[in-house]
């Protein structure tokens, strides 16, 4: 018989992997146990359609990654070093020094993963920190690099968005980037386009939860409220909008 594995299970296969399993085995430890569900059609057209969205969830979370690394090419990052007399510098600055000056906080659990998981295969865990948005162990004010949310903006009431972005502010250090990706509500004019289709989908969800899918000039205007400057924006994968927005310097 053919079944869904919902778990690990040794010598038969992984999580969501369709197998071919004795009729006893299946039907009386594996499908009895949670372990298991029998491959039928609507089975099997829901585990398709879940392994979809996954696919493109992963594939968002990637882009964001590789938009931060190109981000982070970008950025001024100063290191605090001791000067002799006469302004000249006093030793070097290490390349430990350096990496300690990067920190970043997400709120995906998914992202989260992703990150350490990179930061461990490079060796950098103790250079590199990665903070969880959803904990109570939050780090200093202007201490952070970057600060990311993927697809949560628009999840976001829209009464407490201005307070979010200045609890975000509030992290990032002077110049600092926050990088949203997420859907941008298209004006009346453009509800038709293309490009427009999930944001308009999206909106038609969310409105059991009584979200909003922001526009463009509420995108910018709760950002520049919120002490950040005019967002750059990148079109990704033709349907979702890459925000990166930079903490103004202090004056």
């Amino acid at each position: 018989m053919n079944i869904i594995l919902l778990e690990n299970i040794e010598k038969v296969g992984f999580k969501d992997e369709i197998v071919t399993v004795k009729n006893g085995y299946g039907r009386n430890f594996l499908i009895p146990q949670g372990k298991a569900i029998l491959a039928t059609s609507s089975s099997v057209k829901v585990l398709e359609e879940k392994l979809r969205q996954q696919a493109t969830k992963e594939e968002k979370v990637i882009e964001t990654a590789n938009a931060t690394a190109e981000t982070l090419k970008e950025m001024d990052i100063k290191i605090k070093a001791k000067i002799a007399e006469g302004i000249k510098l006093f030793g070097k600055v290490t390349l430990s020094q350096f990496m300690l000056a990067l920190d970043g906080l997400d709120i995906d659990k998914n992202g989260i993963k992703i990150a350490n998981d990179k930061i461990k295969k490079e060796n950098k865990l103790d250079f590199i920190k990665i903070y969880d948005g959803n904990s109570t162990l939050l780090p200093d004010n202007d201490s952070v690099d970057i600060i990311t949310m993927v697809e949560v903006f628009h999840e976001i009431s829209k009464n407490i968005r201005p307070i979010v972005l200045s609890q975000v502010h509030k992290y990032l250090k002077p110049n600092g980037i926050l990088l949203i990706l997420d859907e941008t509500m298209p004006n009346k004019e453009n509800l038709r386009h293309n490009n427009a289709q999930l944001a308009v989908l999206t909106q038609y969800n969310e409105m059991t939860w009584g979200n909003e899918v922001p526009t463009k000039l509420e995108q910018d205007n709760l950002l520049l409220n919120a002490g950040f400057l005019l967002p750059e924006r990148k079109i990704i994968g033709g349907l979702f909008t890459l925000l990166i927005c930079k903490k103004k310097e202090n004056n």
